[in-house]
């Protein structure tokens, strides 16, 4: 006989029998398959910038990564400094990829953000308006305007025509 696995669904709070049911295994908790698609289509763009933030500040640390003090730190400046989580990847990824700081001084957080925000929002618009400049503009095919001119045929003044003399008047003098 299978040994029965029964775990508490994170989400919903009722219990998943491991053996029968579908599952999400988001270690250290496990919820229900469709609990889980639910709660991920019903999460705001922020929400999904934050978990971004994250995942992509466990990638750089690694196993120095402080998850508590990067989690306070991000709200903190969220909410007091008006920082986007977007922006403080951004600038991570600007420290580190394009500066080439060295990652012991980030002790496994991103206390380094604030100071680096600035200068990394000017890198990444001048790289977004160097792109806006150098995009190739789509331009209409060219079609010549055909515009018929017409030239009325030219027709000599009456006033043009000078009369030298006068046959008539010859012919009564002979």
């Amino acid at each position: 006989m299978a040994k029965l696995k029964l775990v508490k669904c994170r989400i919903c709070g009722k219990m998943i029998d491991r053996n029968v049911e579908k599952y999400v295994d988001h270690s250290p908790w496990f919820a229900h398959e469709e609990c889980y698609n639910k709660r991920e289509q019903e999460k705001s763009q922020e929400e999904k910038d934050l978990e971004a933030l994250m995942q992509y500040c466990k990638e750089l640390y690694g196993k120095d990564f402080d998850y508590a003090r990067t989690l306070r730190l991000a709200k903190s400046y969220h909410e007091k400094m008006e920082l986007t989580y977007t922006g403080m990847q951004k600038t991570l990824e600007y420290a580190y990829k394009v500066k080439h700081l060295s990652l012991e001084k980030g002790k496994g957080s991103i206390g380094i953000v604030p100071s680096l925000y600035g200068e990394a929002l000017r890198y990444y618009f001048s790289i977004w308006e160097a792109n806006q400049n150098t995009q190739p503009k789509i331009l209409e095919p060219y079609e010549p305007k055909t515009v018929e001119i017409v030239i009325p045929i030219p027709q000599r003044p009456k006033a043009a025509i000078k009369k030298f003399f006068k046959m008539l008047e010859e012919d009564e003098d002979e």
